[in-house]
């Protein structure tokens, strides 16, 4: 996902330029926009140059447009599916990390009750010893 990523941020910055060149302008064409469609005979010609720019550079504006969308779309599915991975993961090493403790105490557990044992065992040992030596004695 990280490699996803960073090949999307990539081409955002490879194409960082285009989108300089496409906000530049719409930038100049906010502050000197083309004059209306009814207007006076001096500016008939500024008109038909203006929609023949923008009939030129509109529909590659919004494929740019689109095109950069798409891109900001996907790093942002990505950039969650990083996130839910990540939350994921840290949920998993906190059970396997209480898991592990969990043995651990088992593990003590076991190891003092095989202590007792031992020890019982040894002194249940000794005093069937006692017993048999006594059973001798009486014979």
């Amino acid at each position: 996902l990280k490699g996803e990523e960073q090949k999307i941020r990539a081409s955002l910055a490879a194409r960082r330029d285009v989108l300089a060149e496409v906000l530049g302008a719409l930038q100049r064409m906010g502050l000197n926009p083309p004059p209306a469609i009814l207007v006076k005979p001096e500016d008939a010609l500024s008109s038909v140059r203006s929609a023949i720019l923008l009939g030129a550079v509109v529909p590659e504006l919004r494929e740019q447009t689109e095109m950069l969308l798409a891109d900001l779309k996907e790093q942002t599915r990505v950039t969650a599916s990083i996130e839910a991975e990540r939350a994921r993961l840290t949920t998993a090493v906190g059970e396997q990390t209480a898991e592990k403790k969990r043995l651990s105490m088992l593990l003590e557990a076991k190891q003092r009750l095989q202590a007792d044992t031992e020890t019982e065992i040894a002194a249940e040992k000794q005093r069937s010893q006692a017993l048999a030596a006594r059973a001798g004695s009486l014979k």
